[in-house]
């Protein structure tokens, strides 16, 4: 249908544009994810001033903001920064119907 081929025209642009290492959350390898929680507890000041019972949920949030950048389903579009690529993605599915799920993408670069 058009509005698939409108999205995975927009996904090839996104991740040509932004270059994303990941799919989802999920796909971030532990050992990434635990070196970023230990960063942001060893450098982040405010962590500290958090209450103790809200802390792991503080912290949760920030490794999430930190790795978005990394993680296409939690990317600002690059055609408008108000829409999460998941969140265009969910729009298509209730478009659509189908159940639409990005499994892998490669990206190629020049010179690599």
């Amino acid at each position: 249908s058009d509005s698939f081929r409108k999205l995975a025209s927009e996904l090839a642009l996104q991740i040509a544009g932004v270059a994303p290492k990941y799919i989802s959350y999920e796909d971030v390898p532990a050992e990434v994810v635990e070196a970023e929680r230990n960063d942001i507890v060893e450098n982040d000041a405010s962590l500290a001033r958090v209450p103790e019972d809200r802390r792991e949920e503080v912290l949760n949030s920030k490794l999430k903001s930190r790795l978005a950048a990394q993680v296409l389903m939690l990317q600002p579009w690059v055609k408008d920064e108000s829409t999460i690529i998941g969140d265009l993605l969910r729009k298509v599915i209730a478009e659509t119907g189908e159940n639409i799920i990005v499994r892998r993408f490669s990206r190629f670069k020049l010179g690599e």
